[in-house]
């Protein structure tokens, strides 16, 4: 598995904020973005989301005993593509 990560903190505490991460199958990037402005774009070398046995983690860095302190309210993962 990759993560995908943004280079510094995004979150600010206290303040209500949408993030969303896209995977794109087709170019193998992956994007961050916060309140609708791209914050981070990234090659995905290795499998993301594939069927593979990893699990999917949201607010736990990698390897580390590191978590998100705080809540997150109205998660969703979804699988389908959006067209404008």
């Amino acid at each position: 598995a990759q993560n995908v990560r943004t280079d510094n903190p995004i979150i600010e505490p206290g303040k209500w904020q949408h993030i969303v991460n896209v995977y794109n199958t087709d170019t193998n990037r992956a994007y961050i973005y916060l309140n609708g402005n791209l914050v981070k774009e990234q090659d995905v070398t290795e499998g993301v989301l594939d069927g593979g046995t990893y699990n999917l983690r949201i607010g736990w860095k990698y390897n580390v005993l590191d978590f998100f302190k705080g809540s997150m309210d109205e998660m969703r993962t979804v699988s389908y593509t959006h067209l404008k």
